[in-house]
């Protein structure tokens, strides 16, 4: 798969690794405050979508990519994932804060007729988590004793 990563700190990183690892190629990396040229991987390097979309270059443009991974930050999530939807990349994000503009995003995705992932964490311990809690509030809640909801 092509990927094209949005933002390029600690976790745009490790995500170039593990997709690099599983046979993934990085076809651009945005970052307005990332200043190298290309990526760990060769990747070239933008410093806006704009740029990595008007890349003239049709296998380094964002154009290329199979799917988009947002990890940036509040701020500029929402700007980044409409214009992802807008362009018809579907995309995938991790960054959290931005939460009350959702049902925004998804009248877009639905618009565009593209796709969304999001999560507000992608830690498997942590839904491993989430999972092991709604199934011990099952186990407990047949005792009047205890009340799982509060």
């Amino acid at each position: 798969m092509k990927v094209a990563l949005i933002g390029y700190g600690k976790m745009g990183h490790l995500l170039e690794t593990r997709l690099q690892d599983q046979g993934h190629r990085i076809v651009a990396v945005v970052d307005p405050l990332y200043t190298g040229k290309s990526s760990s991987s060769g990747a070239p390097a933008y410093a806006s979508l704009d740029e990595a979309l008007s890349e003239k270059d049709p296998k380094n443009s964002l154009k290329n990519a199979d799917a988009a991974i947002e990890y940036t930050g509040p701020d500029s999530a929402v700007n980044n994932l409409l214009f992802l939807i807008r362009e018809k990349i579907p995309v995938v994000t991790g960054t959290t804060g931005w939460y009350d503009r959702l049902p925004e995003i998804v009248q877009a995705v639905n618009a565009a007729g593209t796709s969304l992932v999001w999560s507000s964490n992608f830690s498997l311990g942590v839904n491993l988590f989430y999972r092991i809690a709604a199934y011990a509030a099952k186990l407990v809640d047949p005792f009047k004793e205890y009340d799982v909801a509060g």
